[in-house]
């Protein structure tokens, strides 16, 4: 499947080309039809038009590059070692890579991701208004809420900031009202309808987690992203500047949202270097911020490898 970026690409190319022709031919037929000059402009547009038609094309697992399959074998040797699943996505090309990606995890505030995106998706079609509030109560009270602490019982809160809340400082006790807002069941069937297998499985309010569900959900993420509607730019900088965010680099955001309990440290996010990936990282061992670094910094180098390749093979078709 072509995805958004690729299909903007790809539009933009095909339009400069047409308005390109388009203006000159008719400001001056006649110049352009004796201007060698004008030619080669166009045809350096339909030669970028066919160069990005090359970089996106959908990656048919049969492509192989020394380089790249010696960068996933170190990954592979650095995993060993972890109690990790690991999946990582070029949601462009369709490139990817799994390890344990059937390994089941407790997915804990990962949950909130699906939550937040469920509620923009119905805003969307007008179906939610995130201006409508919902009323805090001492029911709702929990641990680790450092936004809700701020608003005494009985107090109205709107459902944008409580999505905010959820999102950025993981805050539960804006979770669970949200979760009644939403419904148990509608979440489920949400998260199920996206492909994923373990929303909320596990017998409480958070569920659990394998890498093929947290790659299910980024996608589905990845692509709203994409629309660039005002809801969507809105709800991306949540996740660009959530709490406990290992995915950023110092020339790079990443849009993040991580879950923690007892043993299990997960942590899912796209990172938007030139090529953006998507990228699950679940584990039972702890808040270990140099082991998701360390992931993360070796995932970036396979994505840049495959693209060095593509982009050489298809100058080389294009332009040589």
């Amino acid at each position: 499947m072509i995805m958004k970026k690729k299909k903007k690409i790809l539009i933009f190319m095909f339009l400069f080309s047409l308005i390109s022709f388009g203006l000159i031919f008719f400001c001056d037929k006649e110049d352009y039809e004796n201007s060698n000059v004008d030619a080669a402009t166009t045809i350096a547009a339909e030669n970028e038009y066919d160069y990005y038609s090359c970089i996106y094309y959908t990656y048919s697992g049969i492509e192989s590059y020394d380089d790249v399959n010696a960068a996933i074998k170190d990954l592979e040797s650095y995993l060993a070692s972890y109690d990790v699943s690991v999946y990582f996505e070029d949601p462009v090309t369709g490139f990817s890579y799994s390890y344990n990606e059937d390994d089941i995890y407790y997915a804990a505030s990962t949950i909130k991701l699906v939550a937040a995106l469920y509620l923009y998706n119905m805003a969307e079609n007008g179906s939610v208004n995130l201006d409508d509030t919902l009323v805090y109560t001492s029911s709702y009270k929990y641990d680790s809420s450092i936004d809700m602490e701020k608003y005494s019982y009985g107090t109205s809160v709107c459902i944008r900031n409580l999505v905010k809340y959820a999102v950025e400082d993981s805050d539960n006790s804006a979770y669970r009202m949200l979760l009644d807002y939403i419904g148990f069941d509608n979440l489920k069937a949400y998260g199920n309808s996206l492909g994923a297998q373990y929303t909320l499985v596990g017998g409480d309010n958070y569920g659990e987690i394998t890498g093929n569900d947290a790659i299910a959900y980024l996608n589905e993420l990845y692509d709203y992203f994409e629309t660039e509607t005002t809801l969507a730019v809105e709800l991306q900088s949540y996740f660009i500047v959530a709490d406990e965010n290992y995915l950023d680099f110092s020339d790079a955001q990443a849009a993040s949202k991580y879950g923690e309990y007892s043993e299990f440290h997960n942590e899912l996010g796209i990172v938007y270097i030139d090529n953006p990936y998507l990228i699950s990282i679940l584990t039972r061992e702890g808040d270990n911020e140099e082991l998701n670094e360390t992931i993360n910094a070796k995932v970036r180098n396979i994505i840049e490898l495959f693209y060095a390749h593509r982009n050489s093979i298809c100058r080389a078709s294009m332009y040589d």
